[in-house]
């Protein structure tokens, strides 16, 4: 609530009608799922009871300083009745949650329920990368299963949290007072490779622009061929480390450039390559005239 308030630059009348996110949701779930814990239990249903009456709506007393130094200053008033609060987590496990809600035990082994089956009825699979032949090449052939198989994995999952539902959300850990005031649940696609190829480069302040600027800060050209992306957006995918680990892999396979490029002065062109993150390579070097520059003592795979 101070940060809205700093946004709306003091301003409680903006700040009353502002949006709120609150991150890592998940992680203050009781710790026992839907069991009331006999222990005390400070970061989990604590942490939701306080919620609970800024979520609904409230006259809440701000500190303009954000802090107890001076406690007789004076305090900000704001109504959170018609603020926006937004909760979100990756709420792991949940999806594991749904798939023992919608199967019901049989006499022997398992049976799909007709909850289940809807799950998987009127779901377009996504077939196009699992269309392709396999590569020849047997260590090629084995990663790109794996690959099929994650990905698939993640559309698995992102079908089970599809349809969650409140009882899923309490047997998770969320008390049933707190999940009573979020009426909306909504759940996001896992990313896939194409969708990872896309955060690098597509926003404004993208990896491959922002190292494109460094690069260019000492008079050099940074390319990135569409395999090269690819190849970043798999080694992203399969370390399963998300959108966060896109600039580590980047960065790793331009470590070495960019503390050799500010001492050189033929180097005018930087051409990122598929082996430079599959086969540990440096990237191509060329000069103004566009002759190739070789700097043996980068080659990583050497």
């Amino acid at each position: 609530v101070v940060g809205l308030l700093q946004a709306a630059e003091w301003d409680a009348q903006r700040a009353a009608y502002g949006i709120v996110y609150l991150d890592e949701i998940d992680k203050i779930a009781r710790k026992g799922g839907d069991n009331p814990s006999i222990t005390r239990d400070v970061s989990g249903e604590g942490g939701q009871q306080a919620l609970l009456k800024i979520i609904e709506g409230t006259t809440v007393n701000v500190p303009p300083n954000a802090g107890r130094k001076h406690p007789q200053q004076e305090f900000v008033p704001l109504d959170t009745r018609n603020i926006l609060f937004i909760c979100g987590g990756a709420f792991v496990g949940l999806s594991e949650v749904v798939r023992k809600r919608a199967q019901r035990r049989a006499g022997l082994g398992f049976v799909m329920d007709e909850e289940l089956a809807a799950i998987h009825i009127g779901e377009p699979e996504e077939k196009a990368a699992e269309d392709q032949p396999l590569p020849e090449d047997i260590s090629e052939r084995a990663r790109e299963m794996r690959i099929r198989r994650l990905e698939k994995e993640g559309r698995d999952e992102s079908r089970l949290l599809r349809q969650v539902m409140p009882d899923d959300l309490l047997t998770f850990g969320l008390i049933p007072e707190f999940v009573g005031r979020l009426p909306v649940f909504v759940s996001l696609q896992a990313l896939d490779r194409k969708a990872m190829v896309d955060i690098l480069t597509m926003p404004k302040n993208s990896i491959v622009r922002q190292f494109q600027r460094l690069f260019a800060m000492d008079g050099v050209k940074l390319e990135f061929e569409a395999d090269a992306l690819e190849a970043a957006a798999t080694e992203a995918f399969l370390r399963r480390t998300g959108a966060r680990g896109l600039r580590s892999i980047v960065e790793e396979a331009l470590l070495d450039m960019m503390y050799e490029i500010p001492g050189r002065d033929d180097i005018a062109r930087c051409l990122v390559d598929r082996k430079v993150f599959t086969q540990r390579r440096a990237p191509k070097l060329f000069s103004a005239q566009g002759q190739p520059v070789h700097l043996e003592q980068l080659d990583q795979a050497a």
